[in-house]
This record gives C-alpha cells, sequence and structure tokens, in this order.
C-alpha cells in the first residue's frame, strides 16, 4: 500500500521491453507474439530468465508456461533478435550448480544474447505466506563472485567478452573490491547494477580532474541508500578535498517502507527521505539521484513530489543523474 499507481500493473510486455527497457519473463507469449516480434525485429529485449531448468522455472515463477523458455530464446536469436538477459538469484535456489546450468546454456546462444546480468533478489519485509528465501551474506556473495568470474575467465578468451557479470550488490556484500572501467565494456547493464559504483566514480574523477580550482562556501546534502553509503562517502570527500569552504553533509536512508533488507538507494521513498531527515541540518541544497523518481516525473515509488519534500524539509532539492556525471555541477 502507499505507493504509485503504476506500480501496481504487473508489465510483461515485449513493446515496452524494446521501447523502455523493461525485462519481461516471456510467459504470457503466444505463437503469434513470438512471431510478430520477429516480423516487426523488436530488438533487443530484455528477458528475465533465472533459470533454464524448466521444473524449476515453472517454480519459480509460479506459472505452468515458463519451462520452454530456451526454445522460445532459441527461435527468437535464430530469427535475428537480440536478447539481454537477466538472471535474480535466490540463495539455495537457482544459484550454485543451477547458477552454472543457466550460464552455460545462455552462452549457447552468444552473441544474440550478448549480456546476462546477476542480481540477488530483493527481499522486502512484506512475505507473510511466501517461500522463505534467506540473504545473501559474505560467503555466499563471493561463491557467486567466484562461478561468475570463473565463466569470465573460460569465455574472455574465446570472444573477447565477458558475457555475464555480477551486480555490485554481489561485490560489496563479499567485501570484494569492484573491477575498473575497461571490465564494463562501456555499461550496457547499467540499470541492473552492474558496474554502477565504477562508473559513478569514474564519472567524479572525470569533473574533478577537469575543474579548477574554486572557493565555495556552501554546506550541501547528499542523500544515499544504505548499500553505496561508502562509496558515496569517499566521492565526496574527493569533492571537499577538491572544493575548498564546501561540506557535504550525506544522509545514509535506511528503507523502512520496504523493509531493512532493502538497500540501493533507487527504491527509497519520499517518506522515509522525509521522516529521517527531519530536522537535520540539510544546508542550501538536498540532492538525490534520478533513480529515485519515476522516469519523465518528479514523483517518488510512494506518490511522494519533490515539492512534496522540499515544503516538509524546508530545504531546495535538486536531482542528479545517479551515474554522477552531473554532480558537482548540481552542488
Amino acid at each position: 500500500k502507499g505507493m504509485r499507481k503504476t506500480l501496481y500493473f504487473k508489465d510483461d510486455d515485449s513493446r515496452l521491453s524494446f521501447l523502455q527497457g523493461n525485462f519481461i519473463t516471456m510467459t504470457n507469449m503466444r505463437k503469434k507474439d513470438i512471431e510478430r516480434i520477429i516480423k516487426y525485429r523488436i530488438s533487443p529485449l530484455n528477458v528475465s530468465v533465472h533459470t533454464t531448468n524448466p521444473s524449476l522455472r515453472k517454480k519459480m515463477l509460479g506459472n505452468k508456461n515458463a519451462g520452454n523458455i530456451m526454445s522460445i530464446l532459441k527461435h527468437l536469436c535464430d530469427n535475428g533478435i537480440h536478447l539481454n538477459c537477466q538472471i535474480v538469484l535466490c540463495r539455495g535456489i537457482n544459484d550454485g550448480e543451477e547458477l552454472k546450468n543457466t550460464i552455460r546454456d545462455l552462452f549457447s546462444l552468444y552473441p544474440a544474447i550478448k549480456n546476462v546480468a546477476v542480481v540477488p533478489v530483493g527481499m522486502t519485509r512484506y512475505r507473510e505466506g511466501l517461500y522463505p528465501l534467506m540473504p545473501y551474506d559474505p560467503e555466499s556473495s563471493k561463491d557467486v563472485i567466484d562461478i561468475i568470474e570463473g565463466f569470465q575467465n573460460d569465455i574472455y578468451p574465446k570472444v573477447k567478452d565477458m558475457f555475464v557479470r555480477a551486480a555490485d550488490e554481489f561485490y560489496i556484500m563479499a567485501g570484494c573490491d569492484m573491477h575498473g572501467p575497461e571490465y564494463y565494456d562501456g555499461y550496457p547493464q547499467l540499470e541492473d547494477g552492474i558496474g554502477m559504483i565504477t562508473n559513478f566514480m569514474e564519472n567524479i574523477k572525470y569533473s574533478l580532474k577537469n575543474l579548477k580550482p574554486v572557493k565555495l562556501n556552501k554546506t550541501v546534502s547528499v542523500v544515499t541508500g544504505v548499500l553505496p553509503y561508502n562509496y558515496i562517502k569517499q566521492t565526496c570527500d574527493m569533492i571537499e578535498q577538491k572544493i575548498s569552504g564546501l561540506h557535504i553533509n550525506i544522509y545514509k536512508i535506511e528503507n523502512n517502507f520496504f523493509g531493512g533488507g532493502i538497500t540501493v538507494t533507487g527504491l527509497l521513498t519520499g517518506k522515509d527521505i522525509i521522516g529521517q531527515l527531519t530536522g537535520k541540518n540539510l544546508g542550501e541544497k538536498l540532492i538525490m539521484p534520478s533513480n529515485l523518481l519515476k522516469h519523465g516525473e518528479d514523483v517518488l515509488l510512494d506518490d511522494v513530489t519533490l515539492s512534496d519534500i522540499e515544503r516538509k524539509l524546508g530545504v531546495s532539492a535538486a536531482i542528479s543523474k545517479f551515474d554522477g556525471s552531473d554532480l558537482i555541477d548540481t552542488i
């Protein structure tokens, strides 16, 4: 309850996958729908695969039509449709040997399938009556990374392409260093959280390198989720060192709306931001990343608007691109 109305609509439309990057499961696809994709060259498509094991995919998606995913993908690939795939991992269910088999199956369709993103399932506090999932911890996150990087070590010499990558969340949870920008090859999976931290930090470094010495006596505040807090603090420290007189307050917002298991910034709500920043020293401006907002609108997940935040907190709110490329200009 309490979210934007459009978030209650379950979308699995191939046209929106092509136009807006939505991931689809293809469980509602009839033969004529598949042929329409081919006829009108609706490509590339973004597909939530999760597993290529037919019985496991039926179980995970709760859909009797979910098991034929490989035959659908192969038919699309054979007819010139390019695909980006996503695997949402549930600990102890579709990781381990199941993940290895899924990666092998998807790589058999390379290069029509060129990118596979592996991300951890988001576990909200609303789980009554649902399957008892376990969150990833440092050890299990490292296991996922080891599997993926093992495939990369085998695949890259053959095709000069990583093919499959793990989300930044796995590296943070495992306590592993992020890869450099060359590893992400132009960041094709950025909105899946693949390379987002590296891209952000590289953009900040580039902006600072080209910034002339400047004095700016002001205080601003930056909003971040729990997961990337240390990286955001590191980059803000770099900015403060370069800009004399600038002070940046970094506020780590706990996700009370969805629960503490959701730690990414993009799923924060306006109510949590307002509730946790009321009475805080926010300075002249409150800066928030663009991935908090509905595309093209100044509204957050819970229907709270930027003007609501400004009115409640008594501060000017500014939006910075989530990749950090305009953060210094926004400050």
